[in-house]
């Protein structure tokens, strides 16, 4: 059996002043996986992905990462993590924090740059990041002339312009416009595959079906580990996490309690579409309406 990608055995962080932000947690994470972190605020779900990227030191237990183990002395020493740094990129919530050069284009290349890969391909990094997200137009803009999301877009493209084998990121949709949104779980979609391995830690519940293979409840520790129809299914675990099913599923839940019938409940819109479809004998949907709607939910 291949071994995992990254894996986390009893870790334990406490903050200095005493507080525990995670509590003997295990978490075994494999190549090529797009996993959503989910829980209630204070959950630990930042610090995780803090701890996973080399930021801030375990307080107990293991972290092993490509086969390595991560220590805290490791992270003290933060020259000995050289290679993590080349593997493994974090998108943090907060922009400002990635972003301090003088234009976008700068912070895009600035990566690769101290990388000290030849100029040619440091530009075509950068040019490719940048039509990715389409934002050739920030090129030479100043982050403090950017909006909300036109600095996380850069941010990100700062990120995959090193080109990682592990990508994080940390509420990547939070305070988006709707077709930003939808740009950034695409982008999450296209990561995984092309065989990147993805991380994210994200309230948005509704984004979760739209990406992950894996969804992981977390409360200091693992509550729940599973694919998204299970884990998302289970009520009980949603209540003691403080989580909501999405809200095409919500939608279902009260059309059911008024007479219409559905074999499972959606949770993304594809499943909705399909779920409309199969019941056509009672419902009409015009072709060009399905045709036209994209399917948001095949990880």
């Amino acid at each position: 059996m291949e071994q995992p990608i990254i894996s986390l055995k009893g870790v334990t962080y406490k903050y200095p002043d005493g507080n525990v932000a995670l509590d003997g947690l295990d978490l075994d994470i494999n190549k090529g996986e797009a996993i959503a972190i989910v829980g209630p605020n204070g959950a630990g779900k930042s610090t995780l992905l803090q701890i996973i990227a080399g930021l801030i030191p375990i307080s107990s237990g293991t972290l092993t990462i490509m086969g390595k183990g991560v220590t805290a002395d490791n992270v003290e020493k933060s020259h000995e993590l050289e290679w993590l740094r080349r593997k493994l990129g974090i998108v943090f919530q907060d922009s400002d924090v990635a972003l301090f050069n003088s234009t976008a284009w700068n912070d895009i290349i600035f990566g690769p740059l101290h990388l000290g890969l030849p100029t040619e391909e440091i530009v075509s990094r950068g040019e490719r990041v940048m039509e990715q997200l389409g934002i050739q137009h920030l090129r030479d803009r100043a982050p403090y002339h950017m909006s909300g999301g036109e600095k996380r877009k850069v941010s990100i493209a700062s990120v995959l312009s090193l080109e990682p084998e592990i990508l994080l990121f940390d509420e990547p949709t939070s305070d988006l416009d709707p077709r930003s949104r939808r740009g950034i779980v695409d982008l999450l979609k296209r990561m995984t595959s092309e065989g990147k391995t993805v991380i994210v830690a994200t309230h948005d519940v509704n984004a979760v079906p739209d990406f992950a293979t894996r969804i992981v409840v977390l409360k200091r520790r693992v509550l729940a580990s599973g694919d998204v129809r299970t884990v998302l299914s289970n009520e009980s675990l949603l209540e003691t996490s403080e989580l909501d099913v999405p809200e095409i599923t919500r939608l279902f839940k009260v059309l059911s309690s008024i007479g219409y019938t559905t074999s499972e409940l959606p949770f993304c819109i594809d499943e909705a579409v399909k779920q409309i479809k199969a019941s056509s004998a009672r419902v009409h949907v015009h072709p060009s309406t399905v045709s036209n709607m994209e399917s948001r939910c095949d990880p």
